[in-house]
Parts: C-alpha cells; sequence; structure tokens
C-alpha cells in the first residue's frame, strides 16, 4: 500500500495496516471490472503510481503468503474504534453450476456437462469446460480445490480447469492422444475471448493473453514449474491442458445482449457504493460454496431505485425468499430483480408496464440483510448472469 497523506486519511489511519488496508479495497471495489484485471494493473489503478510495473515484482511472493495465511488470525487485533468498513453484508444463494448462464454477449455457450467437477467453476471456466467436452469429447477433469494453493489459486477460486489427457486413445503417451492434447490447446487459444481465457499450459508450453510475467502475451513460450524444474509429467503439463481464466470475462467481450439501448444505473452515480460483485464468495472452493448471483449496491436508507430495462412489472412485494421487498421486472426471456426494498417503499404493482428510468422503489434492508443496500439480479431464460457485464455491453458502466 502507498496511501499517500492527505489525500487518502490522516497519518495515524494510514500508518495502521489494517485501515490502509480497507482504503485499498474499498478503492478497488469502485474500479469496473478489477475481478477481470491482472493483480499488477488492478493495483496501478487504485494507487497510481509513478512506477506502475513494480508492483508485478511482488506478485509471487504475495500469492505464497497469502496461501499460507489465508484469512485473519485469531490474534489479529480489531480495526480501531470509530472506523466502519464501507461494504454492507450482502445474502449469498446456493446456485447450481446448471443455474449459471454462460453465454451472452459474443461468448462460447455449451451444454452442461452433468459433471458434478462443474460445481464451483466460474462462468468462464464453465464455458471451457464445456466447449472442450461438445467439441472433443467426455474426459476426466481436474477443478476447483485439486491443486496446492501455494502454487496455483485459480483452482481454489473456480477459475481454472485441467482437461486430463490420460485415458484410453487420449493417453497423452501416445501419439494420438498428443496429437488431441495440441488440438484441445489450439482451440482454446483461438477462442480465448469467447472463453475468457487467461493463460493456458500444454506439454512445456504457456500460451498467455497479457504476459502475465511469463513469455511474449499472445504467443506460446517455455513453460518452468514456478517452484523448481519440470520433475513430473503432471508438473510439466503434459498429461493434461491446463486452462485459466479471468472469471467472467467473455460476458462482456462484445455488445448485442437485449435491451433497448437506454438502459441504465438502477441507482444514480454518486449515491452508492459496490459492495458485493457477481460470483462464488465466503467459501470459493468448490460444491457448497455461496454464489452471489447479482451486485450489491450499499446506499442510504430511501435512496431512490430505478428500473435498468423496461418490461412489466412481474412481482412486486415480499415473497418471504430472502429478497425482502422486491420487484421483478421481465421483458421477453430477461427477468431483473431488485431486492431489499424498504417496506412502503415499491412505487409499481403486478402488470404495470415501465420504460428504463422510472422510479420503482427505495433502498432498505428487508429480507436477508443486513445492511441498507440494493441487490440487483439479472436473469436469461431463467439462468444468473453476471450484471456488470450484461450492462455493460448496454454502454451502462455501475
Amino acid at each position: 500500500m502507498q496511501q499517500q497523506y492527505p489525500w487518502w486519511g490522516t497519518v495515524d489511519e494510514l500508518m495502521n495496516p489494517q485501515i490502509a488496508a480497507v482504503k485499498f479495497y474499498e478503492a478497488l471495489l469502485k474500479v469496473a471490472g478489477w475481478e477481470s484485471l491482472p493483480v499488477a494493473v488492478a493495483a496501478q489503478t487504485v494507487q497510481g503510481s509513478q512506477f506502475p510495473d513494480a508492483y508485478a515484482d511482488d506478485e509471487v511472493i504475495a500469492r505464497q503468503l497469502y496461501a499460507e495465511l489465508r484469512g485473519a488470525g485469531a490474534d489479529a487485533p480489531p480495526l480501531p474504534e470509530g472506523h466502519v468498513h464501507a461494504a454492507a453484508s450482502g445474502e449469498a444463494y446456493e446456485m447450481a453450476a446448471s443455474e449459471v448462464l454462460c453465454g451472452n454477449g459474443k461468448a462460447m455457450d455449451c451444454a452442461p456437462t452433468a459433471n458434478p467437477a462443474e460445481e464451483g467453476l466460474t462462468p468462464d471456466a464453465l464455458r471451457v469446460m464445456r466447449c472442450i467436452t461438445e467439441h472433443f469429447g467426455p474426459r476426466p477433469w481436474a477443478n476447483v480445490g485439486e491443486r496446492p494453493s501455494g502454487v496455483d489459486r485459480d483452482h481454489q477460486e473456480g477459475r481454472a480447469v485441467d482437461a486430463m489427457m490420460t485415458d484410453g486413445e487420449d493417453d497423452y503417451r501416445t501419439p494420438g492422444g498428443k496429437g488431441k492434447g495440441d488440438k484441445i490447446a489450439e482451440f482454446v487459444v483461438q477462442n480465448a475471448d469467447a472463453l475468457g481465457v487467461k493463460y493456458v499450459i500444454w506439454y512445456e508450453k504457456i500460451w498467455t493473453r497479457n504476459g502475465n510475467g511469463v513469455g511474449t502475451p499472445g504467443s506460446w513460450a517455455p513453460y518452468d514449474y514456478p517452484l523448481g524444474g519440470n520433475s513430473t509429467d503432471t508438473v510439466a503439463h503434459r498429461d493434461h491442458v491446463h486452462v485459466s481464466v479471468y472469471g467472467n470475462a467473455a460476458a462482456g467481450s462484445a455488445p448485442g445482449a437485449a435491451g433497448d439501448g437506454n438502459s441504465r444505473s438502477p441507482i444514480d452515480p454518486g449515491k452508492y457504493t459496490l459492495t458485493s460483485g457477481y460470483g462464488y464468495r465466503d467459501n470459493p472452493t468448490g460444491s457448497g460454496g455461496q454464489f452471489h448471483a447479482g451486485l450489491d449496491f450499499s446506499a442510504d436508507a430511501g435512496t431512490r431505485i430505478y428500473a435498468t430495462n423496461g418490461g412489466t412489472i412481474t412481482e412486486a412485494g415480499n415473497a418471504g425468499d430472502g429478497y425482502g421487498n422486491k420487484v421483478v421486472i421481465t421483458d421477453g426471456n430477461t427477468s431483473y430483480l431488485y431486492g431489499h426494498q424498504i417496506d412502503g417503499g415499491i412505487k409499481v404493482r403486478p402488470g404495470d408496464v415501465v420504460e428504463a428510468g422510472a422510479e420503482i422503489g427505495a433502498v432498505g434492508t428487508t429480507g436477508d440483510s443486513t445492511g441498507n443496500h440494493l441487490h440487483y439480479e439479472i436473469r436469461v431464460d431463467g439462468k444468473s448472469t453476471d450484471p456488470m457485464a450484461y450492462l455493460q455491453n448496454q454502454g451502462v458502466n455501475a
């Protein structure tokens, strides 16, 4: 951290590591698409250093420390009295992988595999797994949590899959298996944008989109295991094609989402803080992890809520499902949900037809909520999709 006085706070605050960290993350939450940015780029966007490349030098050791010390220890001192974290606690919903929409915009959309290994994967990782299966047939997969956290956090966070090349005619030790692995790796690279791919490792080589500190962006380069040599077929990635993804980058890869072009943010700019994004949280290490199906906009109670898109009001009230007072607007195959609204704040009734920008309610904390905020969710054909990427496709930067 390098928050400078007086722009980031008082000297006492900035000399406290916990407060400095909180300030950094509060600023990071305001960076559109921060989840998809390389770590060093995200840090520079927040900090604005004169030496923007300096962050990357420390990323390896930072990842190792994070893996060893994940989470605050029981003896960690509390935040000083009077300092309030900007994030409001939101709800988390259990969702099966089949309920998560993979195709949106120009993202590839392939059929679910019904493989339990899908549970806990981010949408981009689901795209990779499903589309490899659809184009090359079923195979064993090593996915969430099946790699040491000190080596690769992508697996632990549902942002990586390993297409194993170990069975029958696909065995990597045969010419046919090696050739099949080559085709899978090239398929992923050729469709990197539509799959949300960050990098691919196969047979002692690595292809990376943005360099990531290895090789030349957009090309293959020799791969060396970061913790020491290519001592085994697994370490050298001869027995599997490893694919790391951004999370849900492909959904925002191109315009073309449904909408009339007049979409807007659900709350006026400057009146909210984004406190929780879309995806797995709390327990991101696999089946049973909690999936946050929308965006949380923290705002004062009573702050006005507007329809991001037009449509017909299909729900308006409290159905006892954890969302509290909610409004659902449906337009064709797409539904927009606005949850946790204040008692007495809903401005519409089922059957009403509204346009984008219509006032529909007000921020509250009803239902499964511990602080005033709007939970905003979008479903297409009944499947959850990332609201941030969806809105950005329509020219809205939440």
